[in-house]
């Protein structure tokens, strides 16, 4: 059984093999090991047997990519990882958007960059670039975040601006810096931003922008996206339920691709649909992750959270236990 474990361990980050080699390899290291004992005449349907056994859950002879991602999950009990207090925790990623778009000399997928809020899953900020972006884009991206993005005055965001879905009244209380009511998203201040080691996040200019407002940095270690589980989530979401419906679908694989993907979407068409998009309809969702303890009535236990209810309720929370002293609440800006 060790050699057979040390074999397999080894398969993690190499090419997907078959079974039958893997069953030469082992019979050779047993004969290396102990040569002369009986343990090297096993019955080649014997030792098949004891490999299958020790290759489940290992995807040693699946996908190389499904190998690697098993291995790369947290070695340790799982947690929520959960944030209880407004911008406690955000995470900020890039991804290829699932859609391709054109512009007068190409087609190309375009570049999706989120800032969200873990406690209440509310993106912050989001951008679309042509290229990868980098520190400065970062930085831009931050600012907007901090700034509070408005409504489009006649969208559907403006009319559910100050209603019960998207109070302005309480977010003026939390932030009176922001000047009118016509916010398209709650405003939530950034105090800790959990980072990849990509050199776009860890550039000086992105640096310098998070400590001008005080908001830490955290970096995750390298190749675990599995501690920005909520923003990759997000990408996920997004690809399902906004990119999926778009022409110029592409799927998330070369695997996934139509015969013939043809493009009717501009890069600028693309960032005000996702706008919109967000603003209406992902805020205004039943989100899986956010869960009230109970129902107003008493009579379900649970029910599923908005992102935009999530939000009032922890912001409403927070001014009433803290009457807008607490960090949580009070951007840490002169």
């Amino acid at each position: 059984m060790t050699i057979i474990d040390r074999f397999l361990d080894r398969q993690t980050d190499k090419a997907t093999s078959s079974k039958k080699r893997c069953a030469v390899l082992v019979r050779r290291a047993l004969e290396t090991t102990y040569p002369g004992d009986p343990i090297c005449e096993i019955k080649a349907r014997t030792l098949q047997g004891y490999i299958n056994e020790r290759a489940a859950g290992r995807y040693s002879f699946d996908k190389a990519t499904t190998r690697r991602n098993t291995d790369n999950s947290p070695k340790r009990q799982y947690h929520s990882g959960a944030a209880y207090q407004l911008g406690e925790r955000c995470e900020i990623d890039s991804t290829d958007l699932d859609v391709l778009v054109w512009d007068e000399t190409s087609e190309f997928r375009p570049k999706l960059t989120v800032l969200l809020d873990v406690a209440s899953r509310v993106p912050l900020a989001w951008a679309i670039h042509a290229d990868s972006p980098g520190g400065f884009d970062h930085a831009l991206l931050l600012a907007r975040a901090i700034i509070g993005r408005k409504a489009v005055p006649g969208s559907g965001a403006a009319t559910l601006s100050g209603s019960a879905a998207l109070p302005s009244a309480l977010m003026k209380q939390v932030n009176p810096y922001l000047s009118d009511e016509s916010l398209a998203l709650p405003w939530i201040f950034p105090r800790s931003i959990t980072i990849d080691g990509g050199a776009d996040f860890r550039s000086r200019t992105f640096r310098d922008a998070c400590r001008a407002y005080g908001i830490h940095r955290e970096l995750a270690p390298s190749g675990t996206p599995t501690v920005k589980p909520h923003v990759e989530r997000n990408f996920g979401t997004l690809s399902s339920d906004f990119a999926a419906w778009l022409a110029g679908f592409v799927g998330n694989s070369v695997a996934h691709r139509g015969a013939r993907d043809n493009p009717t979407l501009t890069l600028d068409s693309l960032r005000l649909i996702l706008d919109s998009w967000i603003s209406n309809i992902y805020l205004n969702k039943p989100h899986q992750g956010l869960k009230s303890t109970s129902s107003p009535d008493g009579s379900s236990p649970r029910i599923r959270c908005t992102p935009n209810s999530s939000a009032s309720g922890l912001a409403s929370q927070c001014l009433s236990e803290s009457r807008s002293t607490s960090p949580c609440c009070r951007p840490n800006v002169a």
